[in-house]
């Protein structure tokens, strides 16, 4: 069967003496509806000229410019069209894009960008023009050796992918053979505490020691720090690695290693142990120390990778310590940031002390934590002494939770009426279903509203909000299929309570532009007073005789 959506147009406005919740924004970016938050107050409308955006031959956008001597095109379109994971922190106005071993980090107003966390110049800086963030199109096709060809007259940009043949792909590394392999180095008891000052290093000498034993972690939607334990083994945050089915090892040369699992983990105390999927090499582990030796007042150095900033190091001092349920924190001036969560705390003679693990943004203080060393003691017992091959780990995904099939009926059909089975299946939504849950994020819903349309169809709708809306578009690639299952199983629930009525169920955002929205279908657009609204339904349940659902972005 076909859903018919079309109705939802037509009762947009004024249904029969229900109270409909609209949530109508008058001035609203494309930037907030597609990448979250830019503000695009000030910024200056493009030049009339546009160009066709061409990845691999497929058309990914036809708003690009070409400005001042160098092409800028919108992010979110043409990133997808290269295959791209895409992020976006609106506190900060950051784009951060990921794809096989390739991270590319970009600021709107900032000149320089990052690569693999190695600082770059742009030819421009990333802007937010006519409600779109724009960024240098030269900078994103070479980090990944693409050709890029500008037709002018034509007024078209060919971007062709680089090909990667079997024959030229890098081999897989060779795993150590056995005889090589060595235990993992014992790192209990902690030291006995001596507060002597005379072996105290400086912050470089600090760093020299232990640069190389902390390294990045990508995951699929996040990313990190971690510390070597030697071996292969890392200890890091577990809300790092919380939610993600996949992960990179990545060390300051840029080499990357697959993570195989996680060793061990605790995530009441927020630490976990991973361990790469094969043994290449016998990497170095940091020295533990005595956070019982630390008091206020003394140096630390904190080594990790703020926002994708590859080994950032920073220093300050022990502000306070805290205990805070059942986690020892060691409270520190160190500037840290998002990105730094499974970093290295180190005390001035270069042994690790803490794991660098939260801050407070909303805060002129330096508010900045790291949990006690001595709290992993537990999870290092499980490794010490073991060889690699003994140590068995647990698949990343396998920590997902199990989300439960939504049953949101739960009362009895009545005998005859469809106005009361609207009643309880609105009342039964509005009690039970109020997010959609993902492996990455929650997504909020809003009020179930409802009504009977003149043919007797059951109608029922949720308007997200425009911040959910804008989340569910970033990690639309990664949630789609989720969304539909999650929508899949609350049409049947529906159906096996009711199977004789006709119900159709619309999730939508709603918003104004004050240009022409032409991305959207004409459908969906209404002219009004100071520009056009647009009702975008982009998930759909349709009950009649079976469950047919829709999911887009």
């Amino acid at each position: 069967m076909n859903l018919d959506f079309t109705y939802w147009k037509k009762h947009t406005d004024g249904w029969r003496g229900l109270t409909v919740r609209k949530f109508i924004i008058s001035i609203i970016s494309l930037a907030l509806l597609l990448m979250g938050g830019v503000n695009v107050s000030a910024a200056a409308a493009p030049p009339q000229t546009m160009y066709k955006v061409y990845v691999d031959g497929a058309l990914a956008s036809s708003n690009a410019i070409i400005k001042n001597g160098s092409t800028i095109v919108p992010f979110k379109n043409v990133f997808l069209a290269m295959g791209f994971m895409i992020q976006y922190d609106a506190k900060t106005r950051t784009v951060r894009a990921k794809k096989a071993g390739t991270t590319i980090t970009l600021t709107v107003g900032v000149k320089r960008g990052f690569l693999n966390g190695k600082m770059k110049t742009l030819p421009v800086a990333p802007e937010a023009i006519n409600n779109t963030t724009y960024i240098p199109l030269r900078f994103v096709g070479e980090s990944m050796g693409c050709i890029i060809e500008v037709d002018t007259p034509g007024h078209a940009i060919y971007i062709d992918l680089p090909v990667v043949s079997e024959t030229t792909a890098a081999p897989e590394p060779t795993p150590v053979p056995a005889a090589e392999l060595t235990p993992i180095p014992t790192t209990e008891p902690l030291p006995t505490a001596s507060n002597s000052s005379s072996t105290e290093l400086t912050t470089k000498q600090v760093t020299v020691i232990n640069d190389k034993k902390v390294v990045m972690l990508e995951m699929v939607d996040s990313q990190g720090s971690a510390v070597s334990l030697g071996q292969g083994l890392f200890l890091t945050n577990y809300h790092v690695i919380d939610g993600q089915t996949s992960g990179n090892v990545i060390e300051t040369n840029g080499t990357s290693y697959l993570i195989g699992g996680v060793a061990a983990y605790n995530e009441s105390l927020d630490l976990a142990i991973v361990k790469v999927q094969n043994y290449t090499k016998a990497w170095e582990a940091v020295q533990i120390g005595n956070p019982d030796e630390l008091e206020k007042g003394d140096r630390v150095v904190a080594i990790g990778s703020p926002r994708g900033v590859q080994n950032t190091v920073s220093e300050g001092v022990v502000s306070n310590f805290t205990k805070q349920d059942g986690v020892n924190y060691i409270q520190i001036s160190v500037p840290i940031d998002h990105g730094s969560s499974g970093g290295g705390l180190f005390n001035m003679k270069g042994e690790l002390v803490g794991i660098t693990s939260a801050g407070i943004d909303d805060s002129n203080a330096d508010l900045n934590f790291a949990i006690s060393i001595k709290d992993a003691q537990v999870l290092l017992g499980k490794i010490n002494g073991r060889m690699f091959n003994d140590i068995a780990v647990t698949p990343l995904a396998s920590l997902i939770p199990t989300q439960p099939a939504v049953q949101p009926v739960t009362h009895p059909a009545p005998s005859d009426s469809t106005e009361q089975t609207r009643v309880i299946v609105t009342q039964a939504l509005n009690e039970t279903v109020t997010q959609i849950p993902t492996s990455v994020v929650n997504l909020q819903l809003g009020e179930w509203e409802s009504f009977v349309t003149n043919d007797g169809v059951i109608a029922i709708f949720n308007q997200m909000g425009t911040y959910d809306y804008k989340t569910y578009l970033d990690y639309y690639p990664t949630i789609q299929n989720q969304v539909y299952y999650w929508a899949k199983s609350i049409g049947d629930a529906i159906y096996s309570h009711f199977p004789d009525k006709k119900i159709s169920m619309g999730i939508y955002f709603e918003f104004t532009f004050n240009t022409y929205p032409s991305a959207f279908d004409p459908s969906e657009i209404t002219p009004v007073a100071g520009g056009y609204k647009v009702t975008h339904f982009f998930a759909g349940i349709n009950i009649d005789g079976g469950v047919d659902v829709f999911v887009r972005p």
